[in-house]
């Protein structure tokens, strides 16, 4: 009886050339363990659209993977020759915003023996999992989180909003209260006017919020997520096919990113020490 596994996986990859090596050797391997008659092939799709067959990972690292000709889809599959659909192991790795796709890691083991097929799948995950990233985009495209996302946006709306409307209450309180009070000791006596500053007490509590939060900053808020989200996919692209010249620019982002990373710390820490210092001399004064 056949068994076949499928999976497949959203985060983010980085795959070296020894990485490649590793996990095409443990196919080979596990192939090999039931079958004396084994077929490799690869396939590659370029930037260009180009897709090409290689019968070594040789003549894949010999790619420039830089421009057009930058890989965005790996295949690789070890079968049986005699029986391919009975026996074989297939993995792809896809640069799932080139293919506008979710998943960016797809593999699949068909054997005939079940306990084979379970180790290979496990063994398989486990070189996979060695190279995974995250990968920040796929917050957004995922379903699941996407909608967790706009739920906990919603909330923190709702929040901002009860918050907003009890600042507005608490700010009308005096006023009213003197208002009523002038009313009771007949300082006012003319309803006309009661209800003129009672509006005017209403406009002045919204203007203090307003002054309090300015809308500028509302609208201003969403931007440091956003950088931080544009740096981060920039300096640790989710997907990458680390060989040929892309192994460089892949070395001077990280470093980008780290620099930058560290930056935001420090700038952090020393706008949080500073606070913390102002604070204590304005108690001790």
């Amino acid at each position: 009886m056949k068994t076949e596994i499928c999976n497949s996986f959203s985060h983010g990859f980085v795959l070296t050339e020894q990485e490649l090596q590793r996990i095409h050797n443990l196919m080979l391997e596990q192939i090999e363990l039931v079958s004396n008659n084994i077929k490799s092939t690869c396939q590659l799709k370029l930037k260009n659209g180009s897709i090409a067959e290689l019968d070594s990972l040789d003549e894949i690292f010999l790619l420039d993977n830089v421009g057009a000709t930058a890989i965005k889809r790996l295949s690789l599959t070890v079968a049986d020759d005699t029986n391919y659909s009975s026996c074989q192991a297939s993995l792809e790795f896809r640069d799932a915003d080139f293919e506008n796709k979710t998943e960016s890691i797809e593999y699949r083991i068909i054997g005939k023996d079940r306990r084979w097929v379970s180790i290979t799948t496990s063994k398989l995950e486990e070189r996979i999992y060695r190279i995974r990233r995250f990968a920040i985009n796929q917050l957004i495209q995922n379903k699941v989180r996407y909608v967790l996302f706009s739920v906990i946006f919603t909330v923190a709306t709702m929040i901002f909003g009860f918050l907003a409307i009890r600042e507005r209450h608490q700010n009308l309180i005096e006023p009213l209260n003197s208002i009523e009070n002038q009313w009771k000791e007949g300082t006012i006596v003319d309803p006309v006017e009661v209800i003129l500053l009672i509006e005017k007490a209403k406009i002045q509590a919204e203007t203090e919020i307003l002054s309090t939060i300015p809308l500028f900053y509302l609208v201003m808020l969403p931007l440091p997520v956003i950088l931080i989200m544009f740096v981060w996919q920039y300096c640790f692209p989710p997907y990458n096919f680390c060989w040929g010249e892309y192994l460089g620019i892949f070395d001077r982002k990280r470093n980008l990113g780290i620099f930058l990373s560290m930056t935001i710390i420090f700038i952090m820490a020393v706008s949080i020490i500073s606070k913390g210092v102002t604070l204590l001399f304005s108690i001790g004064n």
